[in-house]
């Protein structure tokens, strides 16, 4: 009975993070003009959608504040393909445009945690 509580919040948590995940995929292919499916895609696909699928890592690991394995898991890929997009990223940011459109997106990510919270906005 313990053992099924326990996968239950497991569980719970393992989709939360994949909705998390999904919402970043979703925020990114909107941002940086590219379809939600090829973000999402588990292959490169083009350099466009590679980038747009960086940004959606990131914004999982630094704006939802999940660990980089619950990323690498939520997202499909390895702990240290989340670490270099999630540094790619951060080079990036250099640029004030991308910065500025990062900051955009991580404002939204707030908001979203903050309803998840029941806080105002």
């Amino acid at each position: 009975m313990m053992q099924d509580q326990v996968l239950a919040v497991d569980d719970r948590a393992v989709e939360r993070d994949r909705s998390r995940a999904a919402l970043s995929v979703h925020l990114a292919a909107l941002a940086f003009g590219q379809r939600a499916k090829d973000v999402a895609a588990t292959t490169r696909r083009d350099a466009a959608s590679a980038a747009a699928r960086r940004v959606a890592v990131y914004l999982t690991h630094v704006g939802f504040g999940l660990s980089m394995d619950r990323v690498a898991a939520a997202f499909g890929r390895t702990r240290t393909a989340v670490g270099w997009a999630c540094n790619l990223v951060e080079d990036a940011r250099d640029d004030p445009g991308f910065d500025a459109r990062v900051s955009a997106l991580e404002g939204c990510v707030r908001q979203v945690l903050a309803a998840e919270a029941g806080e105002p906005a």
